[in-house]
């Protein structure tokens, strides 16, 4: 019986080539590259929501919120496209992001153990995340994760803190417009 073999690791240099022209956007983990899924039009429409929610706070602090299609490396070795991020010092390159105090994932079946489990420990280390927030698209709860204790807090209403923005997030602002009965 053959031995199945793992893929040889890729430098972070091909790995961005590689983004560059391929039709399937990548995650990048110390080496491994892992395709990403497409979203749903309730994923889409949360995604949406938040950013919207975020863009004034993120503006009058000198930020910007960026959606799904941006690169953000919360640590050298790791990339991810997020649902949303905000960064305040721009810094990076035009392709790749490194310095989002704010980063928000809406789960999903096929990326929540990734979203609650892998990149909750690579924000955590990364040294400008200070607020990781996990959005469900399913039932309303919104999930916080902020320095420096990374309390797991839950939030089905009322007003989410984001402190890098000196603002907060409500809860009905991400679901507005979303049936979950649909």
């Amino acid at each position: 019986m053959t031995e199945a073999r793992m893929p040889d690791p890729i430098t972070l240099t091909e790995y961005l080539e590689l983004e560059e022209t391929s039709p399937v956007r990548h995650e990048f983990l110390y080496g491994t590259i892992h395709a990403q899924a497409g979203t749903t039009r309730r994923h889409n429409q949360i995604t949406q929501n938040v950013a919207f929610a975020l863009r004034q706070a993120a503006r009058s602090m000198g930020g910007q919120v960026y959606l799904q299609n941006v690169k953000f490396s919360p640590l050298e070795g790791v990339v991810y496209y997020p649902d949303v991020f905000v960064t305040c010092q721009n810094t990076g390159s035009e392709v790749l992001f490194n310095d989002a105090c704010l980063v928000v994932e809406v789960l999903s079946r096929s990326t929540q153990n990734v979203d609650l489990r892998e990149k909750l420990v690579q924000y955590r280390l990364s040294p400008s995340v200070q607020t990781y927030i996990i959005v469900d698209q399913y039932h309303a709860l919104v999930r916080v994760f902020q320095k420096p204790e990374w309390k797991d807090q839950h939030f089905t209403a009322g007003e989410v803190p984001v402190p890098c923005l000196g603002s907060s997030l409500a809860v009905s602002d991400v679901y507005e417009g979303i049936d979950f009965e649909a």
